[in-house]
């Protein structure tokens, strides 16, 4: 028998224009396998999502969505992506394994075929500022990379 294992988010905009939560048009489901993913996956999409858990305003009401919605997602070439990639036979990586970031260290000939084989895409700021700045997606896992500067567009040196 096998062990399934998820996360569900279910949304409901708390916006003063909603009379009931029960009446509510507004609604956003967001599967994934940590709370984390899921609000990644909502905020992208506009919600709003409060510190503390308790509200949420939907995309539609959210006035700061502008603000989220400039984080598109940016996509990069094999070509592009190698350009980041530091120099050395090693390049650190690291994943979301729960509650804890799981580091390792890549031989450079797997990272460059791992390039050339995905998906791979800008990480954000939290990533980037950890130096990580690109992201994998690995069947539905994500792998961030070491990179020799931000990967916002410009290349250091």
């Amino acid at each position: 028998m096998g062990v399934t294992r998820g996360y569900t988010t279910n949304l409901y905009c708390d916006h003063e224009d909603h009379e009931s939560w029960l009446l509510n048009d507004e609604m956003g489901e967001y599967v994934g396998e940590t709370w984390a993913e899921t609000a990644r996956d909502a905020r992208r999409d506009g919600w709003h999502i409060s510190k503390d858990r308790q509200t949420a305003i939907c995309p539609r009401h959210n006035k700061k969505k502008g603000k989220a919605m400039a984080e598109e997602r940016i996509f990069l070439e094999y070509d592009e992506s190698v350009k980041f990639i530091p120099k050395g036979k090693k390049i650190h990586t690291f994943t979301n394994a729960g509650p804890a970031l799981l580091g390792s260290d890549w031989n450079r000939k797997d990272v460059i075929k791992l390039l050339k084989e995905h998906k791979v895409e800008v990480a954000g700021p939290a990533a980037q500022a950890m130096k990580h700045g690109l992201c994998v997606d690995r069947n539905g896992m994500n792998l961030f990379l070491a990179t020799t500067g931000r990967t916002d567009g410009k290349v250091k040196d």
